[in-house]
């Protein structure tokens, strides 16, 4: 269960710049633990746990209701008695006009992820979606991924 600490909106008065949520929070007993050995995997807000695509096959094209770019960066700070041991490779999946990445930077004392996920046009046609069925598909799996940390 995630604590709210606190909120900042940015250029909510702007249509030409894009609209930022900067959220503050903590999360306590976010990690397993065995041994010397803690497990977690990001507290990611559009995190997919399936995939809307399950279909062998389509028939009909695609509609989304509006195209749209999200992109979320969150940073994990841990006390200075951990190391990281262990973080997810890099994803990167791409098709025209829709693609998705997750990245991780690791940092003395935090992790930092980058996920962004890019749907350029609202409609797809059905010779395209087994390219967008693979770019749901690498999004699920990537958001599984753990990151392992080790006390010193």
């Amino acid at each position: 269960e995630a604590l709210l600490d606190s909120f900042v909106y940015t250029n909510q008065d702007s249509i030409n710049l894009p609209l930022t949520l900067d959220i503050y929070f903590h999360i306590p007993n976010m990690t397993e633990e065995a041994g010397n050995i803690l497990y977690f995997s990001p507290p990611l807000f559009t995190k997919r746990k399936k995939n809307p695509f399950i279909s062998e096959n389509r028939y009909f094209p695609i509609d989304y209701s509006h195209v749209y770019n999200l992109s979320e960066k969150i940073k994990i700070e841990f006390p200075p008695t951990l190391e990281i041991s262990e973080k997810p490779a890099r994803v990167k999946k791409t098709m025209q006009k829709c693609s998705f990445s997750k990245i991780y930077f690791a940092e003395e004392n935090s992790i930092e992820c980058r996920r962004s996920f890019r749907l350029g046009r609202k409609q797809f046609l059905p010779r395209e979606y087994y390219q967008l069925k693979d770019i749901y598909e690498k999004m699920v799996s990537s958001d599984q991924d753990q990151i392992v940390l080790q006390k010193k």
